[in-house]
């Protein structure tokens, strides 16, 4: 086998006891090399092992990877996103903090296209959300929205983005050297929900 060619075979490697994230791991150019799949779904983890192979042979090719994106409404990413953190048993407080955020963000942008959440419209989300909440609850939420978006990238299978809007710089306010909580407090989440339903 030539130094440039590239092996690859699937394995579990086991974050908890609760469940096993499937990782694609590959010799690239004389280097060993590992690749999480982002799921416990030895399925969809095979296709993405394909994926991954696929676009090794495309770069050996002098190719660029094929990125496949399949258009979703946002109100439908929010739950299959949410229906993903549960099934790796996140805890319910850090759900209930995603379910927040997430749809703090349809609330402004209305139920559009994810792939139409651009660059400037999180910025201008940023600006209005700054006169509303506090810098820091306002980083909590971009925090978690940003881990939100960057599975949406980073999904096995079909990806819904090709990047995300949310990693661009300075996006998050400055607090002051604060210490950020991890999430909102039950106040601002009974208060947010409450609205939501009226």
């Amino acid at each position: 086998m030539g130094e440039g060619t590239s092996t690859l075979k699937l394995y579990t490697f086991k974050l908890s006891h609760f469940y096993g994230v499937q990782y694609v791991s590959y010799m690239d150019q004389g280097k060993s090399r590992m690749k999480s799949t982002g799921t416990s779904n030895k399925k969809l983890a095979e296709k993405s092992r394909l994926e991954i192979e696929e676009n090794q042979q495309r770069r050996k090719n002098g190719l660029e990877p094929v990125l496949k994106i399949e258009s979703i409404l946002l109100c439908d990413f929010i739950d299959i996103y949410l229906e993903d953190r549960k099934r790796l048993e996140k805890a319910h407080r850090t759900i209930t903090t995603d379910e927040y955020a997430l749809k703090r963000l349809m609330t402004y942008t209305g139920d559009v296209a994810l792939n139409t959440i651009d660059d400037n419209l999180i910025r201008k989300y940023r600006d209005h959300k700054l006169q509303q909440i506090k810098p820091t609850s306002l980083a909590i939420e971009l925090r978690t929205l940003k881990a939100a978006f960057s599975w949406a990238v980073g999904k096995p299978g079909k990806k819904y983005l090709r990047r995300n809007p949310f990693k661009q710089k300075d996006l998050t306010p400055a607090t002051k050297n604060r210490k950020i909580p991890l999430c909102f407090s039950p106040e601002e989440k009974k208060h947010f929900f409450c609205r939501d339903r009226q």
